[in-house]
């Protein structure tokens, strides 16, 4: 994998007339070109100040509202940048007092070439790269931002957190409240949440700490800036129209042998809802797709597929051709060559075949329905070996698709002992979406009956949805118990999504703010994320971090055989790309200094960063090979975000210079 960014920089080319020059002019022009050459020398070899104690890591600062740069520091000096954007990310090359006045010299580039200065109190210093999202809309309460910490910390700690924190989001939305605390906050319903994707936010993380709940849990919280990367929508504040919100369903159906009972079922259902569709002339708003999978073909050319898409997602398909797709869905003639399926091959196909155009779709939901659970990333009998479960979560996250695992406690899966591993497969899966709930659904004993009826309640809700928002009438938030129905699990995820189809509609922002306070977790229920983490990387480092990693784990991997000579070959490794190599000991992954600074800076346990040479040999052959596939699989992920179009220009105009909030998770 090389994901890479090159620029090429022009040779200087002399004149044939300079060459015939006389010698004394020869002369001069080497001289001046000599100066030329040192000078360009210095400027280049000028880097910014690093941070103390990380000295890979370069100092960095966020501009405040209303900060201008100056070609020197001072306050007469000329203005180079009057309209600087706030919280744009800078380099600092110095710090000056003068006449008692603190001044930054800063830059955007790493070249010192192009530097001006900045009043010190006209930025934020950003040590890390650290930034907050609104985690998804659904099951958890909007977000209040408070001045400092001690009203938010005095709330975590009440016992009756849950009632007042509602009775500060009633007092805000009534304009009852304390002003002088309560700074910000989420937008209202009606206005639906921001779409980073078409109105990015930028909610740097600038200060934390540790808190906990009266009533039970940890929150952490955090001081953040809020801006946006586009000027607020100066239009005025409109009804919020849901009749054109459009969704997609997909079946994806374990089609072996033991499927055929529901597959019969999906079929009836399916088709029960598209004669009431019909009937209520609301067939424009649902499409359906379908996709069978089984497993490897190697020796039983019978099973004809691993995994096949039946029926296109497609807006506007017909009923009639999404049913003949389902009546050509049969079940497998012969057994696979093991309990579990290639589910993993079959969920990769339905999130990523050009066939299922999920980004026609607002709502976009993926129904999968088995017995078996699925073989693990990297079994040599995988498709794909190098995608994971993780991988899949990051694919259905990045695409805004809501994976609802169906899991049929067949009695055949419970003699295979298959039920355990399966339920944990499909219980990761069911943390797509809106994160605050499990979509997983277990049928006890695979009863047929009761899975019709499970599908059928569901869809029968998903009918009565699409006719509210046909008829332009919001969907209500709504509480759910921790094992809700799939009929309810499907409003809240169509709610979900109506909140980001209102607020893009609307072109909703964040609540801009200089500074505020908010916690991690729901105020409302703490076992829900309120904001969840990611680092701001821009796609030059993600870039750097891939080829970094992909060094390490190629030397685990030619370890493996001796694996006492990985920390040898990380050494040798280092060695070869470090400016002072003979300073490096790399008696641990973090001391070998291959991997970005930035992840030491980081507040997270990162079990590489603390791998050393004897915990890799404890580790053994499994453990090892263990590691290397956690690593593989995270490569992955950074091909595919690389490739994907979910980059964010913050004002760099440079292809490298974009950036993506990439979840804590997938860091190494």
């Amino acid at each position: 994998m090389n994901l890479r960014f090159t620029s090429s920089t022009p040779a200087t080319v002399w004149h044939a007339a300079a060459r015939r020059a006389a010698p004394a002019l020869l002369a001069l022009l080497a001289l001046l070109a000599a100066g030329l050459a040192v000078q360009a020398q210095t400027a280049a070899a000028r880097k910014p100040l690093v941070m103390e104690g990380h000295p890979e890591f370069f100092q960095r600062i966020l501009t405040l509202p209303g900060a201008q740069l100056r070609a020197e520091p001072s306050a007469t000096a000329k203005v180079v940048e009057a309209k600087l954007p706030t919280f744009s990310i800078l380099n600092v090359y110095s710090r000056r007092t003068v006449d008692g006045a603190n001044w930054l010299e800063v830059g955007a580039g790493l070249d010192g070439q192009a530097t001006s200065w900045l009043p010190a109190d006209a930025a934020q210093d950003w040590a890390v790269m650290l930034v907050m999202q609104y985690a998804p809309p659904g099951q958890r309460q909007r977000v209040l931002f408070f001045k400092d910490t001690r009203p938010l910390s005095s709330l975590v700690q009440d016992p009756q957190v849950t009632g007042k924190s509602k009775s500060i989001l009633q007092s805000v939305d009534a304009g009852t409240h304390d002003k002088a605390s309560v700074i910000a906050i989420e937008p209202a319903d009606r206005q639906g949440v921001p779409n980073f994707r078409t109105r990015p936010y930028l909610m740097p993380i600038l200060a934390s700490q540790a808190d906990e709940f009266d009533i039970g849990g940890r929150t952490m919280l955090l001081q953040v800036a809020s801006v946006n990367s586009v000027p607020p929508s100066a239009t005025p504040q409109k009804s919020p129209d849901v009749r054109s919100l459009k969704v997609g369903v997909v079946f994806l159906i374990d089609t072996t042998s033991s499927m055929g009972p529901y597959i019969d079922r999906v079929r009836k259902v399916v088709r029960d809802l598209y004669t009431r569709l019909e009937r209520e002339k609301k067939l424009e708003q649902t499409s359906f797709g379908v996709v069978g999978y089984r497993n490897n073909t190697d020796g039983r050319p019978q099973l004809d597929y691993v995994a096949k898409v039946y029926q296109p997602l497609q807006p506007g398909t017909p009923p009639s051709q999404v049913l003949a797709s389902l009546d050509r869905m049969k079940p497998a003639t012969v057994s696979t060559h093991s309990w579990d399926e290639d589910g993993i091959f079959g969920l990769f196909t339905a999130l990523n075949s050009p066939d299922m155009q999920w980004s026609k779709f607002d709502a976009r939901i993926l129904i999968q329905i088995s017995d078996a659970g699925m073989l693990s990333g990297g079994d040599p009998k995988a498709q794909l070996r190098d995608v994971s479960l993780a991988n899949i979560r990051e694919m259905a996250d990045r695409l805004g698709v809501a994976v609802i695992p169906i899991h049929l406690l067949t009695p055949e899966a419970e003699r295979e002992g298959d039920i355990a591993k399966a339920r944990a497969q499909f219980q990761e899966l069911g943390r797509t979406g809106d994160p605050a709930t499990n979509k997983y659904i277990p049928i006890a004993a695979g009863d047929p009956d009761k899975f019709e009826s499970v599908i059928r309640a569901a869809v029968d809700r998903l009918a009565t949805a699409i006719t509210d928002m046909v008829d332009n009438k919001l969907l209500n938030r709504q509480t759910l118990p921790a094992q809700a129905p799939l009929a309810e699990l499907l409003v809240n995820e169509l709610f979900r999504v109506q909140q980001t189809y209102v607020g893009e509609k609307l072109g909703t922002d964040a609540p801009p703010f200089v500074r505020g306070w908010a916690a991690d977790k729901d105020l409302g229920n703490p076992r829900n994320d309120a904001l969840k983490v990611a680092v701001f990387l821009t796609r030059n480092q993600l870039n750097n971090l891939a080829q970094s990693l992909r060094d390490v784990v190629d030397a685990a991997k030619r370890a493996q055989l001796a694996p006492q000579t990985l920390f040898d070959q990380l050494r040798a490794l280092s060695a070869a790309t470090a400016v002072a190599p003979g300073q490096r000991k790399a008696e641990s992954i973090a001391e070998a200094g291959l991997l970005p600074s930035y992840l030491k800076l980081l507040p997270y346990q990162s079990q590489l960063l603390r791998l050393t040479q004897q915990s890799w040999l404890d580790q053994g052959f499994s453990g090892q090979q263990a590691i290397i596939s956690a690593l593989e699989f995270k490569l992955r992920a950074y091909a595919d975000i690389n490739a994907s179009d979910v980059w964010v220009d913050f004002g760099a105009k440079d292809p490298g210079q974009v950036v993506y909030p990439v979840p804590l998770d997938l860091l190494p």
